[in-house]
């Protein structure tokens, strides 16, 4: 099976966790505008595919981790008592219309 992975090493990777709100807003700005995805946080990173290509968005290897950062997004939100799809709309301006 052939993928339609991203070619630049991603800082993402199993060593890095999501800690403050600005590493939420890094998340969404990376996926956003640098992977070119228009994610939503609710979904699983294994059902992204490329319109373009019609190919998996992201490799089997990162689906787990980009999963999990998502997950560390949640509770940074509801740790410093900020909505996640507030936060990441901010870099993702279609979360607006989503949520609305």
């Amino acid at each position: 099976m052939e993928f339609g992975f991203y070619d630049i090493q991603s800082m993402y990777d199993e060593s890095y966790s999501i800690e403050t709100i600005v590493d939420v807003q890094n998340l969404a700005k990376y996926l956003y505008n640098d992977r070119k995805v228009a994610f939503h946080p609710d979904d699983n990173f294994a059902d992204y595919v490329s319109d373009e290509t019609g190919k998996q968005t992201f490799s089997d290897e990162e689906i787990p981790i980009f999963n999990r950062l998502m997950d560390e997004c949640f509770l940074v939100c509801e740790r410093e008592n900020r909505d996640i799809y507030e936060v990441m709309s901010e870099f993702h301006p279609l979360l607006n219309l989503v949520e609305s």
